[in-house]
């Protein structure tokens, strides 16, 4: 009796070493499939970031033109072929209206805010002689759209928002009092630039009407750690994978109350690329997720394709919630007379891009050595259109040529029919 128990324990035991074992090859097998795919997958990103690199330097030696069946702009250089997500025509258009106003530089560009796919990267140089940048289409290599050479100025006001609201220490309804002007007791004032006194005024109000002496207000409240946390979030001071070469967005905040004051209401402090701007239009569009932006789709070669895109989030500077609140905020500087684009957009008080409705952030500044006039302009579409979002920077002398505003408004104006 004992012997029979003692082998019905060692079938049990050779039985449950048998499952185990079972299972044991099966989870090694799971591991290894699964490292082995996770292995392929890396492989091929490595392949494709590779393909990359050595490939999109030609693209200066490319001869371009238009895809009949999709519009969009090809090149091919050598046995090397291009793929773009850039419109021809909304490409062609863009070139054609910077040219024909003449300013001494600018840039426009227009991306899907769901996907980061760039339509339009389109920029004018009046002394642009360099020979790879001349040509149909081909404006969309200019450096002045990788540049962090150019001062943010007020749409700065949205990261001091953006930090206000998520902090929760103001809201778009909170009032504030504007004399035309903001001092800090021993340094300095932050004044309105036409010296309007606004009075009591709403913070989504001031976004709208760009208030300096408000913004400065709330950039003290807000501190200087926030302000510091929220440029990090919204991507400055770091690397953004980009299909070219793009300088980095600079941003830094003063230690005392004043300099604090100037960057919340972007005076000083922060530098930024029109890409990286369309890119920030583009995270208030799309439920606070900031895109990849990128404008090679494709790379082909004798052997097949050698690079493909794929859409990927670089940052969540803001949750959803605010990032439809301030796009609200931004409606103001568009469709509410006093707005600081309103006259770039509306006539008579009628909209020129009719049914489709913008939003967006205006700023300008003034440099020295030589005179320049910084003008911006970022938003994207609110209702009527496609997804899109938009970074105009206009840049004048002396002799003003057109705001960055009106730039958009009037180039939207010409292309509604092809965003709806």
């Amino acid at each position: 009796m004992k012997r029979k128990q003692q082998n019905i324990n060692n079938m049990n035991t050779k039985s449950k070493i048998f499952m185990t074992s079972v299972i044991m090859c099966f989870v090694l097998t799971a591991a290894v499939l699964l490292l082995g795919r996770s292995y392929l997958k890396n492989m091929k990103a490595a392949r494709q970031a590779q393909a990359l690199r050595q490939h999109a330097g030609q693209l200066h030696k490319a001869v371009f033109g238009k895809d009949k069946k999709t519009g969009r702009i090809t090149g091919v250089a050598g046995d090397i072929r291009f793929g773009l997500t850039l419109d021809a025509e909304l490409q062609r258009i863009a070139e054609d209206m910077l040219k024909a106003y003449n300013p001494v530089k600018a840039s426009f560009i227009l991306l899907d805010a769901e996907t980061g796919e760039i339509m339009v990267m389109a920029a004018f140089s009046r002394k642009r002689v360099e020979l790879p940048m001349s040509g149909r289409y081909k404006t969309f290599l200019d450096p002045i759209h990788r540049s962090s050479a150019h001062p943010m100025a007020s749409i700065a006001k949205l990261v001091t928002a953006s930090a206000a609201i998520e902090k929760k220490i103001f809201g778009p309804g909170d009032t504030f009092h504007c004399s035309g002007k903001f001092s800090i007791k021993g340094k300095g004032s932050i004044s309105d630039p036409k010296g309007v006194a606004h009075g009591d005024i709403t913070m989504g109000r001031a976004l709208a009407s760009s208030c300096n002496p408000v913004y400065a207000q709330i950039a003290v409240k807000v501190g200087r750690a926030a302000l510091v946390e929220y440029f990090d979030r919204f991507a400055f001071n770091r690397p953004i994978p980009f299909d070219l070469p793009l300088e980095e967005s600079m941003a830094s905040v003063g230690n005392d109350d004043y300099r604090l004051a100037r960057a919340g209401s972007g005076f000083e402090g922060a530098w930024i690329s029109p890409v990286h701007a369309a890119a920030i239009a583009g995270a208030f569009r799309n439920g606070g997720r900031m895109m990849k932006p990128y404008f090679i789709q494709s790379i082909s070669g004798p052997g097949g394709k050698l690079y493909g895109a794929k859409k990927s989030i670089i940052a969540t500077p803001v949750s959803a919630r605010t990032a439809k609140t301030l796009g609200r905020m931004m409606s103001g500087t568009v469709n509410g007379p006093g707005g600081t684009a309103y006259k770039g957009f509306y006539k008579n008080g009628e909209s020129i891009t009719g049914h489709v409705r913008f939003v967006g952030k205006t700023g300008s500044l003034s440099g020295d050595a030589p005179q320049l006039h910084y003008a911006w302009f970022i938003g994207h579409v609110e209702k009527g259109g496609r997804p899109l979002a938009f970074s105009s920077l206009v840049v004048n002398d002396g002799t003003w040529k057109i705001k960055a505003a009106s730039f958009a408004g009037q180039y939207f104006k010409a292309v509604v029919d092809d965003i709806r």
